[in-house]
């Protein structure tokens, strides 16, 4: 009996528009209000994103930056405050 992990392989292997469907809508999810990467964060954004009060996803539509922008911000905010 093939395990659950076997049957995903197999899936992934013979679905290659699958995986790139789903990452082009993840990709445009993420760019959703997305501004300008040169703007400077402002003290308000940093205290929302260290606080992480709601998803990255959530967060991105709120202050108009990219999930992947808020992920790297918060990791270097953390980065520094050590």
């Amino acid at each position: 009996m093939k395990t659950p992990y076997e049957y995903q392989k197999k899936y992934r292997k013979s679905h290659p528009e699958v995986r790139r469907r789903n990452r082009k809508k993840n990709y445009e999810q993420s760019l959703e209000g997305a501004r300008n990467s040169k703007e400077l964060w402002t003290q308000h954004e940093d205290a929302a994103v260290l606080a992480h009060e709601i998803t990255d996803r959530e967060l991105a539509k709120k202050i108009g930056r990219s999930v992947q922008a808020i992920q790297i911000r918060r990791a270097r905010l953390k980065k520094g405050s050590e």
